[in-house]
């Protein structure tokens, strides 16, 4: 429990979740002003007390005679490549749609629009029928994921020669590209003015996993951290998801993503927040959603919880998300009734900090220290 402010302060840091803010205020994201959900959420801005935290996707309004709008996400998963490309495949295809969904997507009505887009980044597979296979393996991962969610794909890219042939010392050098697979997600959002952003709005607001914590410590950033580098912990061998990866479960998702996209129940309006769990786990996805607005998050896990594989564990299927506490127990009786899975983790407050509870103990970590991690600087240099 000592060590859970260190490892979440540096998953922080990370290359794969830090803020990006660098990239992308050197790209242009407001052609026309069509732009209705953008990268980041900023909150006083203009001022002295400005911060930014991330959003999952983007929502564009094409037309200004109308209120339809589309959002676009994406989702890429290469950690998993060298674990089993099929499940990677089908990680970027959740993720990008999860993305899309978390910024109002529509989802699950026949006429829903929701589609993909394929770009493949695969070091040459002719020479090599360990690459050819793991190539076949993620096209029918990314198949059946597409089958499941009823999403077609539409456009893609394949790029099959990322090599890098050359000499050391005389000698041959072959340096390969992790075969990767890129998707991106494009679907309707039927009132730009319902569009959701990831942050946490108001102090005493409830906090749910949304999902059933189909998580993993395998193939996680958590696991790449603790394997080696400056970080001299070790994942506990007691951890039972130290040895398994995340896997989906279509029939779930597909429950979870109804209701979210608006095919099923009638609560979705009373989501304040709402933020996929991705790179980094549970605890990185909370931290991310606390950081533009500062207001602080009590998390409680229970005794029958392996924490670390909860808490940094990365998987399918999964969101933070928020309701006042007026409207939660109406919330809580449309999930039950749907048969959506979902927990309390507990709840916004005004300490400016997140703490963590488990089995009797806890721990804290400031919200201006999660801060200064997740926009240190200098890790693309």
């Amino acid at each position: 429990e000592e060590r859970g402010p260190g490892v979440l302060l540096e998953l922080m840091a990370r290359p794969n979740i830090a803020s990006k803010e660098w990239l992308i205020r050197q790209c242009d994201h407001e052609v026309q002003g069509a732009s209705v959900i953008k990268p980041l959420h900023t909150i006083g801005t203009g001022t002295a007390a400005a911060f930014s935290g991330p959003n999952d996707g983007a929502v564009l309004k094409p037309k200004t005679t109308s209120d339809a709008g589309l959002a676009v996400g994406c989702g890429i998963q290469p950690k998993l490549s060298d674990i089993d490309p099929y499940v990677m495949a089908q990680a970027a295809v959740d993720e990008a749609v999860r993305n899309v969904l978390c910024v109002g997507a529509e989802f699950g009505r026949p006429d829903s629009l929701l589609a993909l887009v394929d770009n493949f980044c695969w070091p040459d597979p002719v020479s090599d029928p360990g690459k050819t296979a793991a190539l076949v393996r993620a096209c029918y991962g990314l198949r059946d994921a597409a089958l499941a969610l009823s999403a077609p794909l539409i456009s893609g890219k394949d790029s099959m020669k990322n090599d890098f042939r050359g000499e050391l010392g005389g000698k041959p050098v072959l340096i390969s590209a992790v075969p990767t697979l890129l998707i991106t997600a494009v679907a309707g959002v039927p009132d730009v003015r319902q569009a959701r952003t990831a942050d946490f709005k108001k102090v005493g607001d409830a906090v749910f996993l949304l999902g059933g914590a189909r998580f993993g410590l395998l193939g996680s950033e958590c696991a790449e951290l603790l394997r080696g580098g400056r970080n001299v912990f070790r994942l506990p061998a007691k951890s039972a998801g130290a040895s398994r990866a995340g896997l989906p479960d279509w029939d779930e998702a597909r429950r979870i993503y109804s209701w979210v996209g608006g095919a099923q129940g009638k609560e979705q309006g009373k989501l304040r927040s709402l933020h996929d769990v991705s790179e980094g786990g549970l605890l990185v996805a909370i931290a991310e959603s606390a950081l533009a607005r500062g207001v602080g998050v009590t998390v409680h896990l229970t005794a029958e919880d392996d924490p670390w594989e909860l808490a940094f564990g990365e998987g399918f299927h999964c969101f933070v998300a928020t309701v006042s506490e007026d409207d939660a127990a109406a919330v809580e009786m449309e999930w039950k009734s749907l048969g959506v899975p979902f927990r309390r983790l507990g709840a916004t407050t005004p300490s400016d900090k997140l703490e963590v509870f488990w089995n009797g103990r806890g721990w804290k970590v400031g919200m201006k220290q999660l801060r200064v991690a997740w926009q240190q600087g200098g890790y693309w240099e």
